[in-house]
């Protein structure tokens, strides 16, 4: 009977210690309470100082997605066209419930810098082989499938008369020589100067590829079509077969992804999403064990304010920022350090984003994060948003 008791009181003692959430709430193992910010998205933040070393001050915001309540998506920072502008406003654009910065850009112009894809359409090429993410069609309903990678993207015109002309770029300058491609996402029109060929696309009333509606020398500045796209030679004299390239012809465009992997080529080539970054963090549920091969400056491996994104076992995403360059209250992470904040939450596959004065987290219309540009969140090229997931109509797959 006494044995029974002893029992009986460790279990109440047991049950009396053990956390317990308010309502709201939610504890995970290492981050502590979580704050529930709408159905599926759970907010954490953390300051343990021993998440560096050797330890310092850190701030770092955390939201857990479930996919099957959230949908997370790539989208331009504008939306409609390229350009800059801040997470916020992106975020209030879309209504979304949060948002994060997305990919690396150059800072005249907001050009993505690395593979970008929105709602299926390639908006920007690259062949840097750096880390990027695909989110890829056929999941199971409810469940969006990432994948995570080094991953180059080349794009060739294929046309029907026989022959192709690899494209040198998407929607970006044009340089003598060159072959782009622009797409309406890239502007109202091709912002070139009149001193090349350009070729307006549509889509055929019958079958696929595109229809070369109009051939223009000497213009420039070509008006993109809303369903359609603009090839751009820079130059009067184009290479074969494109010389002869005309009103009325007909061509396919193929894009080549080469995976470091080498696994999955086609299922990157028909993602609905992708976005980039530089350094793969983890793959597969282990480490990378190098950068080599992405070509990251030393400087770059520092401590510096960062975003990541990545996945847990159980399937939910995790969209991370960790503020820096703020000595008194946070130093920001090193690659290696983001690493093993990447394994701590139970990451399997991770990835960091652009970092620095570009690090930026909303959530309900405001920014929670402490953005280290002493004028306050920089404008970015592309962001992370997190919706409410659309209503899947019967038989149908969720995306």
């Amino acid at each position: 009977m006494l044995h029974v008791c002893i029992r009986l009181i460790t279990l109440i003692v047991a049950v009396v210690v053990a956390p317990v959430a308010p309502v709201g709430q939610e504890i995970v193992p290492g981050l502590g309470a979580g704050r529930t910010v709408a159905p599926g998205v759970v907010h954490f933040t953390v300051t343990d100082t021993a998440l560096l070393d050797p330890p310092a001050p850190i701030s770092v915001q955390l939201l857990r997605l479930d996919l099957a309540q959230v949908e997370l998506t790539t989208d331009l920072a504008l939306g409609d066209r390229q350009g800059r502008a801040t997470v916020l406003s992106a975020a209030r654009r879309r209504q979304a419930i949060a948002a994060v910065n997305a990919g690396f850009f150059a800072l005249h112009n907001g050009d993505p810098i690395g593979p970008l894809r929105i709602d299926g359409e390639l908006v920007s090429d690259g062949t840097q082989g750096r880390g990027a993410a695909a989110l890829v069609p056929g999941a199971r309903r409810g469940k969006a499938a990432w994948l995570f990678d080094r991953a180059s993207v080349a794009i060739a015109a294929m046309l029907e008369g026989g022959g192709s002309i690899p494209i040198d770029g998407v929607d970006t300058t044009r340089a003598l020589g060159a072959l782009m491609l622009y797409t309406p996402r890239y502007g109202p029109h091709s912002d070139t100067a009149p001193t090349g060929i350009e070729w307006v696309l549509e889509p055929p009333a019958g079958g696929s590829g595109y229809l070369v509606k109009e051939r223009r020398s000497n213009v420039g500045k070509t008006p993109i079509p809303r369903r359609g796209l603009v090839l751009s030679y820079g130059g009067l004299t184009p290479p074969a077969p494109l010389d002869e390239l005309d009103a009325g012809d007909r061509l396919t465009l193929r894009e080549t992804w080469k995976p470091a992997s080498g696994r999955a080529a086609e299922r990157w080539r028909t993602a609905a999403d992708v976005v980039s970054g530089a350094g793969l963090l983890r793959r597969a549920n282990a480490d990378v064990r190098s950068w080599d091969s992405e070509h990251l400056a030393s400087g770059f491996l520092g401590r510096h304010p960062r975003t990541m994104f990545g996945i847990d076992r159980a399937g939910f995403a995790w969209l991370v920022t960790v503020d820096g360059r703020q000595p008194d209250t946070s130093a920001g992470m090193t690659l290696v350090e983001l690493q093993r904040l990447a394994k701590r939450i139970g990451l399997t596959d991770a990835l960091n984003l652009d970092g620095g004065g570009s690090t930026t987290m909303v959530i309900a219309g405001n920014v929670v994060n402490q953005p280290s540009d002493p004028t306050g969140a920089r404008t970015v090229s592309d962001v992370l948003l997190v919706i409410p997931r659309r209503a899947t109509p019967p038989g149908g797959a969720g995306r």
